[in-house]
């Protein structure tokens, strides 16, 4: 299933649309319309960070 909607995910962006997956579980009874926003997560286990090193970065 995750392979299906990876497929999907990338031909819909070709095509111009912005896809979006969330890192965090949201509340079943959230229905949108719109974006999760932070009162419709239920829990935070994931912290990504990306850490850039000062200078040329093509070595």
């Amino acid at each position: 299933m995750k392979e299906a909607f990876e497929t999907v995910a990338l031909d819909l962006n070709r095509q111009g649309f912005n896809i979006y997956i969330v890192m965090h579980p949201i509340r079943s009874d959230f229905t949108g319309p719109g974006c999760a926003k932070e009162s419709d997560i239920i829990y935070r286990d994931l912290l990504l960070v990306d850490i850039d090193r000062l200078g040329d970065t093509k070595l």
